[in-house]
């Protein structure tokens, strides 16, 4: 595929090139824009089309492909992944100096927004059904790990990176607390930190150091150095999905239960029980507090409760 970058160069693009294009600006994964770049590259392929001689109503067709767009209903099967994919091209189109067709794209799939992902209502003992399912799993023989690190996820505010890069080292027993520390040669560690850098305690809820007691071994030297939950993020995320739907488990809020949804769990017990947002903030790492809020906003059925609540004890009838 043949762009012109600016106007005095002409090169070759091979995917490394696209994802350096279209993560400028992102914050997302190498890995979630290599997958992007490889789709985009099968679609240019199959309809005979190249960077140069693609069009915003191509990058249109390609988005409703990736987010499943039914023509009958007018409706993304996957709004979040179009939305995203919109985002991708966007960017990507801005990055080779084409923003005239960056905002013809925009004015074309306005329709395309994420559906608000933060929101989450899924009451405690659902968690705790849903580790059930996990630690009956026989044929999972890491299932009282993968338990521990989905009640990291729900109870202690990890990301799922964190939870797959905690190793036996991290895990404070005593002062009921984990390191978060990004080790050496390590592919998961905790967001925008170095190995030089020095951890970050997080305190580690009474359930989750139960779970981690029922496997820790005795001889604790020969697992220091070992990852707890050695598995990759793409296995992360099928099991739980066999787990999610084993359990029976299903949002009030209509969003899709993924890894990443039991750190917004978290943001939504600290807010329940009363807990300070600045606190919760320091917890889960945020940069603004405004994401913070985000995390912890009040479900739908929670606005309805008190708004009828307050309004009938303050209404004289």
């Amino acid at each position: 595929m043949t762009q012109t970058i600016g106007r005095p160069i002409s090169r070759v693009l091979t995917i490394p090139d696209l994802i350096t294009f279209s993560q400028k600006g992102e914050k997302r994964t190498t890995n979630t824009y290599t997958s992007y770049s490889r789709n985009l590259q099968e679609f240019l392929e199959r309809n005979k089309l190249t960077l140069e001689t693609m069009k915003p109503l191509h990058a249109k067709a390609f988005i409703q492909e990736m987010g499943q767009y039914d023509p009958k209903t007018s409706n993304y099967l996957e709004m979040n992944t179009a939305a995203s994919y919109k985002r991708f091209m966007r960017t990507l189109f801005n990055n080779l100096g084409r923003t005239e067709d960056s905002k013809m794209l925009r004015n074309n799939l306005r329709d395309v927004v994420p559906i608000n992902k933060f929101k989450i209502d899924i009451p405690t003992e659902e968690i705790y059904k849903l580790i059930q399912v996990i630690l009956e799993d026989k044929n999972n023989p890491y299932a009282k790990q993968f338990a521990f690190a989905t009640s990291t996820m729900a109870f202690d505010g990890l990301r799922p990176a964190e939870a797959l890069g905690t190793y036996y080292s991290d895990i404070d027993v005593a002062n009921k607390k984990i390191s978060l520390v990004r080790h050496p040669n390590e592919r998961y560690f905790p967001k925008a930190t170095k190995v030089s850098d020095p951890a970050i305690p997080i305190p580690l809820s009474d359930f989750s150091l139960h779970l981690f007691l029922t496997f820790s071994s005795v001889d604790v030297s020969k697992t220091l150095n070992k990852r707890i939950l050695s598995i990759s993020y793409e296995t992360l995320r099928t099991l739980f999905a066999k787990y999610i739907k084993k359990a029976g488990i299903a949002d009030k809020e209509g969003n899709k239960i993924t890894p990443h949804k039991m750190r917004h769990v978290f943001g939504h017990l600290w807010r329940n029980s009363k807990g300070d947002l600045q606190i919760l903030k320091e917890i889960l790492r945020h940069s603004d507090i405004r994401i913070t809020m985000l995390y912890s906003a009040p479900t739908n059925t929670e606005i309805t409760t008190e708004f009828e609540k307050t309004i009938n004890n303050n209404i004289r009838t």
